[in-house]
């Protein structure tokens, strides 16, 4: 029935066969049944059009910020990780540069992907993005964010995709992109829940930057030692040193002198002391099942902030995880990274993830003794333990570091209640970054209630004026790093 849907000025605009195809027809007809719906380009800020980025980037070392879909955190862009790009090209592209609440949605690669600018930086985009500066009289961005990044609002962006080789949507197709604009209320309501998502990111971070704070002094309080070590390593190094490592960056000066501090420390052990049975996961051959059938298997990529997250989550069949039950991680284990180009990258597994595998790249350290497992995640996830970590790292075909050279590294033991304090910042962290990711789930549940025609909205708009309340109650927290 196709033919009897699409409007024949529809067919005047597009003649590829895919923009009709039943998934897309269907989803449009539902979005356009569940509200009035806007092309993009009467939603957009007056003076600020619907534009691309800069083509040929120019990197160069600036603050001169281009960002790319790496440099999404859920749906937030963290600036402090893009490229550089060069003062003369930032500002030959006016009509590119982002501004605090401006949304991106990538109309190359991964179509349909969407962040939100949060910081207000100097910083632009690349070719494969669209900006989206929408007028808030108009259309409240936070729904945005949750109808874009909803299945039907990511199929409706797939439904204009163009081109062969290398396809996208063009600007044009973009500006005509017409998405349900509800009511004010519920728009706000749908956008509460992405916007304390957004501050429950924020407190995370800050949570991070107490704890990265804490550590710090901690390991000042230990006096670290002036002494050029680099230029008298025969008298001071310990022979029996000389016996585990003979190249002589392992006896650098500043790493020699933060092992002597940590010797100062009222307690201290080395990680092998405090996780004894360090492990990796199978190697290779591991098939893939569904959540119902399978294990949490964890890889590299799910490690951030000193957690676990649930990107890409994959399953492996329970016989594989009974055979390798060495490699389970239960709450409360550490996993660190011991190949690739992470090495070091250090999470606890949360309480979220009851049992768990973990591939081969990955290390498991089960703390044996009654220090506090996120304070030492803490420390080994510092400048401090990154450096003691490379240090043990080997640098062969592939670079990474076996479990005799781990077991080495030295951990500043210091009091329980600090140790607490420690932990206690980076499961807060975990703990909000989890509750963020509930309500973005929720929020897009929202969105395709809306469209299916089963959303709640009494509930709905009750849950938005608690958020509010929320929000009031909770400023959001000032950046732990400097822009």
């Amino acid at each position: 029935m196709e033919t009897a849907w699409i409007k024949a000025r529809a067919l005047e605009q597009r003649i590829d066969a895919t923009f009709y195809g039943t998934q897309f027809v269907e989803n449009q007809r539902r979005i356009e049944a569940a509200a009035p719906c806007v092309r993009l380009d009467d939603l957009r800020q007056a003076e600020r059009p619907i534009t691309n980025g800069i083509r040929g980037p120019e990197f160069a070392d600036t603050d001169y910020r281009m960002l790319r879909l790496q440099d999404i955190d859920q749906l937030w862009f963290d600036s402090h990780t893009a490229l550089r790009v060069s003062a003369a090209q930032f500002h030959n592209n006016r009509r590119a540069h982002c501004r605090p609440g401006d949304i991106l949605l990538a109309i190359g690669g991964y179509i349909g992907v969407v962040g939100k600018i949060v910081d207000s930086a100097p910083q632009t985009m690349g070719q494969h993005s669209a900006l989206l500066a929408f007028d808030a009289t108009k259309l409240d961005g936070d729904y945005a964010l949750a109808f874009f990044s909803s299945k039907s609002g990511t199929m409706l962006c797939q439904r204009h995709v163009s081109g062969g080789v290398q396809a996208g949507i063009n600007l044009e197709d973009v500006r005509e992109i017409r998405i349900p604009v509800p009511c004010s209320t519920i728009q706000s309501a749908i956008g509460n829940k992405v916007r304390k998502a957004e501050r429950l990111r924020a407190l995370a971070a800050s949570s991070l930057a107490t704890a990265k704070t804490l550590v710090g002094t901690f390991i000042a309080s230990l006096s670290l030692t002036t002494t050029n070590h680099a230029t008298s390593l025969t008298s001071w190094v310990r022979p029996k040193w000389l016996e585990h490592r003979i190249d002589p960056s392992y006896y650098d000066g500043e790493v020699m002198n933060l092992t002597q501090a940590i010797e100062n420390a009222p307690r201290h052990a080395t990680l092998g002391k405090l996780a004894p049975d360090m492990c990796n996961g199978p190697h290779g051959g591991i098939e893939y099942v569904t959540a119902a059938e399978g294990i949490r298997y964890l890889r590299a990529k799910n490690l951030e902030d000193l957690s676990v997250n649930d990107n890409d989550p994959v399953y492996i069949p329970r016989s594989t995880h009974e055979l390798n039950l060495r490699a389970e991680v239960v709450p409360g284990d550490l996993v660190i990274t011991i190949t690739g180009a992470n090495i070091g990258a250090v999470g606890v597994i949360p309480q979220s993830i009851p049992r768990a595998n973990i591939i081969q790249s990955l290390g498991k350290l089960r703390i044996v003794t009654d220090d506090d497992p996120a304070y030492i995640a803490a420390f080994l996830g510092s400048s401090y333990g990154a450096m003691l970590i490379s240090r043990e790292a080997v640098n062969t075909a592939r670079e990474g570091i076996n479990f005799e050279y781990l077991a080495r590294v030295p951990i500043p033991l210091p009091s329980k209640d600090l140790q607490t304090t420690v932990g206690n910042a980076v499961r807060g962290s975990t703990a909000s970054r989890a509750e963020a990711r509930l309500l973005l789930s929720e929020a897009r549940a929202a969105v395709e209630s809306l469209i299916n025609g089963t959303l709640d909205e009494p509930a709905l708009l009750a849950e938005g004026e608690a958020i509010e309340q929320w929000l009031a109650a909770n400023p959001s927290p000032q950046d732990a790093e400097p822009v």
